[in-house]
């Protein structure tokens, strides 16, 4: 699968790396095992580098996922999400995810260099 994921439990951030193709399946399956890891904590930041996954989304896609997070949001928490894209379509799709999770207590800042999504959940950045 075309995804990993590492938890910084001190610093309660979950780094998520997406490549390559995948299916929303698959990729719903990947956020459910980091939800089951025994160091994810409710209301952890998470940074998702999303820069070398081709874009395949569709609205139905889009749909699914914000399912799964409203749905989980008791183990989700207060979640602020930066991901880090690279195609114009990513951008649109995260987009449409953020505008149907306005609601929900996740929290989604879109970008298109990690520095600029560090800094926005508070990361040091390393230089």
């Amino acid at each position: 699968m075309p995804t990993s994921f590492r938890i910084d439990k001190e610093a309660g951030i979950v780094y998520r790396t997406i490549t390559g193709e995948m299916t929303t399946e698959e990729l719903i399956e990947s956020y459910t095992s980091m939800l089951e890891h025994p160091d994810f904590r409710p209301g952890m930041s998470a940074l998702t580098d999303m820069r070398e996954k081709r874009a395949s989304a569709y609205r139905r896609d889009v749909l699914l996922i914000a399912e799964f997070v409203r749905a989980h949001h008791d183990r989700i928490g207060h979640l602020r999400l930066a991901v880090v894209v690279s195609s114009s379509a990513s951008y649109g799709m995260m987009r449409e995810l953020k505008a149907e999770l306005e609601e929900s207590p996740v929290e989604i800042g879109i970008f298109r260099d990690l520095p600029a999504a560090e800094e926005w959940l508070g990361i040091p950045v390393e230089g």
